[in-house]
């Protein structure tokens, strides 16, 4: 099957996915319940939301460090890469910018690759022991975690010689700047709660940050899978369905996941501006 024709299916896949979701409230009933929002916990997610992107280049300058970032690039080419994100399944978009963007700098993909690796591990671990927290000092599911199961793959001679080189590049990152990529990287598991929890106080009451927690890293998980373009309709529904579990409304759970998607795309809007500048069209 052709690529364009691939990308198509997912385009048409997230949107099927997101009018599901959408079918699931009255259309004036969702209505009425955004335009119920309280502003200032609302004000309060979008700034979390910027918080988390500003970590998130924090940390792109510290694992990066050998690149010589300053964290203007490390913030703009995190940016761009958000923008790009938009466009291309799962979070594939944002990882392949950051590594060419890399390779430009110092030739080779291998280190690059490695690093974003270590970066999302680091990330992934600071996201699900926020909700491992959450589990127990939280409500409580009303449901059953689901299991997941890893399947072993054989690795030929070469596969295993990029291997050793991705290790060997990881191997370099220091003690301290270890240190410092673990405690952004709970920096931005904890915003990234906190943006969905005020988001949710803009509507309801009752839920707890470590309710967010969980929902976060259900959403995390749902983001991951490359089946649509820039994780839409996944993440709205990951996001809604964790609320719900959670016993908040059907209205208020879609508003929330439909503004988490709205502040995706306004913090996209400094890395499209940016991408343009620096892409040369003729």
């Amino acid at each position: 099957m052709k690529p364009a024709v691939k990308n198509g299916l997912k385009v048409v896949l997230g949107i099927g996915l997101l009018a599901l979701l959408l079918s699931a409230v009255e259309p004036r009933e969702l209505l009425a319940t955004l335009e119920s929002a309280d502003p200032l916990p609302l004000a309060g997610a979008f700034a979390a939301f910027v918080v988390m992107n500003l970590f998130e280049g924090w940390r792109t300058q510290i694992v990066f460090e050998r690149y010589r970032l300053t964290f203007g690039m490390a913030l703009r080419i995190t940016l761009v890469g958000t923008f790009l994100g938009n466009f291309t399944p799962g979070m594939v978009g944002a990882d392949l910018y950051k590594v060419y963007f890399l390779h430009r700098r110092e030739r080779g993909f291998a280190r690059p690759i490695a690093l974003l690796f270590l970066l999302r591990v680091l990330g992934m671990i600071c996201v699900f022991a926020l909700a491992g927290l959450g589990l127990l000092a939280g409500h409580g599911w009303r449901t059953e975690p689901l299991t997941r199961s890893v399947l072993a793959l054989g690795l030929g001679d070469r596969v295993r010689a990029v291997v050793e080189e991705l290790k060997d590049a990881v191997r370099q990152v220091r003690a301290p700047q270890l240190g410092a990529l673990v405690l952004l990287s709970a920096g931005v598991a904890v915003a990234r709660a906190l943006s969905l929890w005020w988001l949710v106080l803009a509507f309801t009451d009752g839920l707890l940050f470590w309710d967010m927690a969980v929902v976060v890293a259900f959403s995390t998980v749902a983001n991951a899978v490359p089946i649509t373009i820039g994780g839409l309709g996944l993440q709205e529904g990951a996001v809604a369905a964790g609320l719900v579990l959670y016993g908040a409304a059907r209205p208020d759970a879609v508003a929330v996941s439909l503004l988490n998607r709205v502040f995706v795309w306004i913090i996209s809007i400094p890395g499209a501006i940016a991408f343009v500048i620096a892409t040369p069209f003729f």
